[in-house]
């Protein structure tokens, strides 16, 4: 217990301002993680599908999406398990649902063997997932 509240204290430092981020950020890694983990694919797709419908549109600007995705890369480095690509991906996706031009993609490398990879985009500028992604063919864009 005493490891868990200084992980929270550790994660805490990073944001002063914002506790909000922390828990709704943490709270969607370990539900994506876990729903990944225990659903098809087929049904995990359906659930994600009817949690990020919402008739409400925001535009978030450029600093509200930089504190998201620094919330979700920071707490998962700290997380005691790994979080891949697809799992924060959908993480950001999630907490950006009111923005209608974030763009959560799925790609695969072919060219050194089968590899996929997850990002999420705004208006063609990718917002986290940002590995090299020259190599990657989009192969379906979940908006």
């Amino acid at each position: 217990m005493k490891t868990c509240w200084r992980l929270l204290k550790k994660i805490n430092s990073h944001f002063p301002s914002n506790k909000n981020i922390v828990f709704k950020s943490t709270f969607c890694l370990l539900f994506f993680k876990f729903s990944l983990t225990i659903l098809s694919f087929v049904n995990f797709k359906k659930l994600f599908y009817s949690l990020t419908q919402t008739n409400i549109l925001q535009d978030y600007n450029h600093n509200q999406i930089s504190e998201i995705t620094y919330a979700v890369k920071v707490i998962s480095s700290h997380l005691p398990f790994e979080t891949n690509c697809l799992v924060q991906a959908l993480t950001t996706k999630f907490l950006l649902r009111h923005d209608k031009n974030v763009v959560l993609m799925i790609g695969v490398n072919i060219h050194t063997g089968f590899e996929a990879h997850a990002w999420v985009e705004k208006e063609g500028i990718i917002i986290i997932g940002d590995a090299s992604l020259t190599h990657f063919t989009p192969l379906w864009d979940w908006k």
